[in-house]
């Protein structure tokens, strides 16, 4: 391993398809149905019969957000923490958290990039985030690079305001508001973190998919967005760019065509594609600044569109600091998916970012 590699401490990915697009103000034509990026918490009011029928059982769904549990009140200030407390004559309410604050990031050990050991192993650590304390318990779902999947929880009471990053000899501190996005009522925005411990250096560039998850009161637990990590992301400006599908619909093969940003500042170069969670293969032709995915099912069936789609990997060259409060945003241009009967399925987006 060279040791003048450069570090990205950050390896920040975002693109999220999520029953929604977020389009950028220079592009105006995007996959019709298109939603923005949320930034703030929304507390609905449900009816008693909602409640009751949903309790420990189904989470409400709203486009762009995830559940965040049941409150008394249209503020989030009372959580209901036991079925009991409601009765038909009690105001309940449905919060719904902002998605992108449920999606994961992966920060390298700062020492990773500095070795010619071949055998050496290092730490990559798992971060999301909260915008409050306010749920039973929350964590990761990780598939590691052996195959087997853990569910880990990543205690309530050991939450951090910012974290530190090392960044080319510079120590930096950064906020969940700068890596996950503001969400303007919170209450609190918290990060939440996972070590994976001894990754060998022949592993770097294998894929652990990480999903992170929080579990509201009366037990639900609610999964964020999916992504594959790679040790190797934080090495020599690869960064991954996961695709995720979050719909209850089932599919056979899907199409979305990607535009890359531009900027005179840096340059995304397109270099290969990960098959992700839900189909069997997905195919890519790459064409200037636009990518097209195409993907299919191996079986004749159906799936549901419900996690990683695909992972788009690039290599950045020029001005582009990764985790410093703004974003790249990626255009979702065009999108059609058909479930096994060949009928078109309608599949909003949320856009992609990183």
């Amino acid at each position: 391993m060279n040791k003048n590699k450069k570090i990205f401490a950050w390896i920040i990915s975002a693109i999220t398809i999520l029953t929604g697009v977020m389009i950028s103000p220079t592009h105006t034509k995007a996959a019709e149905g298109a939603i923005k990026v949320q930034s703030k918490i929304i507390y609905e009011e449900m009816s008693y019969q909602t409640y009751s029928e949903s309790w420990g059982v189904k989470a409400p769904i709203k486009d762009g957000y995830f559940f965040g549990g049941w409150y008394e009140d249209a503020n989030g200030d009372t959580a209901i923490k036991k079925k009991e407390q409601i009765t038909e004559e009690t105001n309940v309410y449905a919060k719904f958290v902002p998605a992108n604050l449920l999606s994961v990031k992966a920060q390298n050990f700062s020492t990773t990039a500095q070795t010619d050991a071949t055998d050496d192993k290092t730490t990559t650590r798992m971060v999301s985030s909260i915008d409050s304390s306010q749920y039973f318990n929350v964590g990761f779902e990780i598939v590691d690079i052996e195959g087997n999947r853990k569910i880990t929880d990543a205690p309530l009471d050991v939450v951090y305001e910012k974290l530190q990053v090392v960044e080319e000899d510079t120590t930096k501190d950064y906020t969940p508001q700068q890596i996950f996005g503001t969400v303007s009522n919170a209450k609190s925005q918290k990060f939440i973190v996972l070590s994976l411990r001894n990754i060998p250096e022949s592993k770097w560039n294998s894929d652990i998919y990480v999903r992170p998850y929080w579990t509201t009161y009366d037990g639900i637990r609610v999964y964020g967005l999916g992504k594959y990590v790679y040790v190797q992301d934080g090495l020599d400006g690869w960064i991954s760019v996961p695709i995720n599908l979050h719909t209850g619909v089932q599919v056979a093969a899907g199409m979305l065509e990607v535009i890359v940003p531009r900027s005179e500042n840096y340059t995304l170069t397109y270099q290969e594609c990960r098959v992700g969670r839900v189909f069997s293969e997905v195919t890519v032709a790459s064409n200037m600044n636009k990518i097209k995915c195409i993907a299919n099912v191996s079986k004749v069936e159906d799936v549901y569109a419900n996690d990683l789609y695909a992972v788009l990997r690039f290599k950045v060259e020029g001005d582009y600091e990764v985790g410093n409060g703004t974003f790249l945003d990626f255009i979702i241009d065009n999108i059609s998916f058909c479930n096994i009967d060949e009928r078109m399925v309608p599949m909003n987006i949320l856009n992609i970012r990183y």
